[in-house]
């Protein structure tokens, strides 16, 4: 445990919990989508994103003692209509987060490509840069398109420490 402890050292949580969702997000999420990323960009084109809304409306888990933030999945009720079920909406700044969310969502779908003339600054996956778009309200009260660069969280400690033994070799599928 001690590389756990020197990676996420809990001075920098506001409580244990907290310093275990982190680490749990990095090993099951963050480096996992990081190492999809960039597999899959060596043969499609990728547009890697990061959902940042600290205060995302929480649908899918029960309440507990501290904020999930932006937990996984929780971006899909600011694209899909997903909140049918669920007492309460989004605030002001988080429906123009949506907005522009679903703008960029439906430019892929139409075009292959989340900008437009309307819309820009969502880079494409080219390694070895590693720019992703984030979409975030932090620190202010409406969205904001960011670039981000480098690795995501703790993906390269990840990697090499959460990586899962396989038992048995994966079958050959012909074709892949």
């Amino acid at each position: 445990m001690p590389p756990i402890v020197a990676q996420y050292p809990l001075a920098n949580y506001s409580s244990l919990e907290l310093a275990l969702s982190a680490i749990g997000t990095d090993a099951v999420f963050a480096c996992t989508a990081s190492t999809a990323t960039q597999l899959l960009s060596k043969y499609v084109p990728i547009w890697s994103y990061e959902f940042d809304d600290p205060d995302a409306p929480q649908i899918i888990l029960p309440p507990v003692s501290y904020s999930y933030g932006a937990y996984h999945g929780s971006e899909l009720q600011y694209v899909f209509d997903v909140r049918e079920p669920i007492p309460g909406d989004l605030n002001a700044a988080q429906q123009r987060l949506s907005d522009a969310m679903i703008l960029h969502w439906s430019n892929f779908v139409r075009f292959g490509n989340p900008n437009t003339l309307q819309t820009s600054g969502w880079p494409r996956y080219q390694p070895p840069q590693t720019d992703r778009v984030s979409f975030s309200l932090r620190r202010c009260h409406r969205p904001i398109l960011k670039r981000r660069s480098g690795r995501i969280t703790n993906a390269r400690f990840g990697l090499h420490f959460f990586k899962a033994e396989v038992a048995e070799p994966a079958p050959n599928i012909p074709g892949y």
